[in-house]
């Protein structure tokens, strides 16, 4: 198989004008949107539920140093702790 050359490759050899295409005409009637009382609502509650998650604290400290100081008492950790625990954690499943 052989490879013969055609031509010169020149991007500017064949160019041609382009037309510009008119501008588009004015709307009479400008578009318009309404948004809903439930969706300003809502947009609402997310901004304020945003704002309340923003400005707490990540972690509890006071609740972690309580749980810490609880489980260094080894009198702390017994049967009805435990059942009390098991219980709440089963609640938080929806078992």
């Amino acid at each position: 198989m052989s490879i013969e050359s055609v031509g010169p490759v020149d991007p500017v050899l064949h160019h041609q004008p382009v037309d510009r295409a008119a501008p588009a005409a004015r709307a009479e009637h400008a578009d318009s949107v309404e948004i809903s009382t439930e969706a300003k609502a809502a947009s609402e509650a997310l901004r304020v539920a945003t704002e309340i998650a923003l400005s707490s604290p990540d972690v509890r400290t006071e609740l972690i140093a309580e749980a810490a100081r609880k489980l260094q008492d080894p009198s702390y950790v017994n049967s009805e702790v435990l059942d009390s625990l098991t219980d709440r954690l089963m609640e938080s499943f929806g078992v």
